[in-house]
């Protein structure tokens, strides 16, 4: 406990992830804050490591070229507290809107559109077909339908059957305030109302009408927000329906495809919208809109929609590379990626040869550890060991004889010739080492 009697990192004994999770849904605002700002990454890998261990190691396979291993693990730290803090802060936004002076609603909104960003939306809306706003789980994101119902625009969002419920909640009792006499809902043209927050309304993507209820929703003209990453759909993140496959920062992989194929249905416009925290201020990031022409034939649709996938996916990239610590949705990037052609084990013919080569360099006092800054990874287990090369998505169980080999190797002191001495009789670790080496599992420092 802190001098406030609050829960801190460091006053947490057991780490139940579950239940610290449920203790964090119970904070206010400022609680979050302190508890986020005292977070160093031993207490986030301690505390959190189901929302951190995927962020790293999908940030550590796409950056282990581009960036030090220490600079990789500083962008995770922060993309988890990213992620803890995104799923509470649209809540503690929707209690402080109805409190907000009517005079200062620009300045009190998180994502700061200019004028020429709105004029865009408006432009697009006035096609007749609706807009459909793709956006990432990166950043600001979860700001964005409300900040643009705040600018007077109905949009509607289809999110997850959980989440649907909290949030329909709170919104129904946004709508029953009395609000200030500021004049009635203000629809679109970037007319801005605290009381506008009405216009945005929540869609549960696994009730069957899902579909029907977004394509009216572009029908009267509205918008229409997806996220580009969810990747789940009525048939789950693991399903084959509506899948496509696309180049993404050097990987293949298989994503939904809904958000181009609705545009396709409905013929409507899409206008890809990140939002991002830059210095302090909310930025919004607009891609090049996507219009789709008449209606064509089945084999002219279907190359839309993979054109338009990829172009989408193409936005992401760029802003993922821009804004690494925000982009939340990097956990899931193994989900989707596509696995290769497996390279083959490596011969062992020269086994002894790779042996002998160990023994010297560590009686020249060098060290074996993990090939972390490779893409090799120890992930938390605790009743055994298992690693996980990043590269290649193909995991290492570690014997039951060799469970302290692996966990010397992956420690911060690394394996070295002093470690081998005291415990090497009893795991015969050489033949293991070399084999590790081959693989390039380990590096010599």
């Amino acid at each position: 406990m802190n001098n406030k009697g609050e829960c801190t990192p460091q006053s947490i004994a057991v780490a139940d992830e579950v239940a610290i999770e449920a203790l964090l849904r119970k904070f206010t605002e400022d609680q979050l804050r302190r508890w986020l700002s005292e977070l160093d990454l031993a207490q986030t890998i301690r505390l959190h490591p189901r929302r951190y261990y995927p962020i790293y190691l999908n940030l550590l396979s796409v950056f282990r070229n581009r960036l030090p291993l220490q600079q990789i693990k500083k962008i995770s730290l922060e993309c988890c507290k990213a992620s803890i803090w995104s799923h509470r802060a649209i809540h503690y936004y929707f209690e402080q809107i109805p409190r907000w002076p009517s005079s200062d609603i620009h300045r009190m909104m998180k994502i700061g559109f200019d004028r020429h960003q709105i004029e865009t939306v408006n432009s697009l809306l006035g096609l007749g077909k609706g807009l459909i706003i793709a956006c990432s789980r990166m950043g600001l994101y979860s700001f964005i339908p409300a900040d643009l119902a705040l600018h007077g625009y109905k949009i509607s969002v289809p999110i997850l059957e959980r989440k649907y419920r909290t949030f329909s909640k709170e919104l129904d009792n946004l709508r029953s305030l009395d609000w200030p006499d500021e004049g009635a809902i203000s629809r679109g043209k970037g007319s801005t109302r605290a009381r506008n927050i009405s216009l945005y309304e929540v869609l549960n993507i696994e009730a069957p009408g899902a579909l029907f209820n977004m394509a009216q929703a572009l029908r009267r003209g509205e918008l229409v927000l997806m996220y580009i990453d969810g990747n789940g759909g009525l048939d789950g993140h693991w399903g084959d329906k509506s899948r496509r496959i696309v180049d993404f920062l050097g990987f293949k992989l298989t994503v939904k495809d809904g958000t181009a194929r609705l545009a396709c249905l409905t013929r409507t416009p899409i206008l890809p919208l990140i939002a991002v925290s830059e210095n302090g201020l909310g930025k919004a990031i607009l891609g090049q809109p996507i219009i789709p022409g008449p209606k064509a034939d089945a084999s002219q649709e279907e190359q839309f929609i993979g054109h338009t996938t990829q172009q989408l996916y193409s936005f992401i990239e760029r802003c993922a590379l821009a804004y690494p610590e925000q982009w939340e949705s990097s956990a899931s990037l193994h989900r989707w990626r596509r696995q290769g052609v497996e390279a083959p084990e490596p011969a062992e013919s020269n086994l002894e040869e790779v042996t002998l080569e160990i023994k010297k360099l560590l009686e020249q006092g060098r060290t074996l550890r993990i090939n972390e800054q490779d893409g090799v990874i120890a992930l938390p287990e605790k009743e055994t060991e298992i690693w996980l090369d990043v590269k290649t998505l193909r995991s290492v169980k570690s014997p039951d004889w060799a469970r302290d080999v692996f966990r010397a190797l992956s420690s911060r002191s690394g394996l070295d010739l002093s470690w081998v001495k005291k415990n090497g009789a009893a795991s015969e670790p050489w033949p293991l080492l070399a084999r590790l080496k081959l693989r390039q599992l380990i590096a010599i420092s």
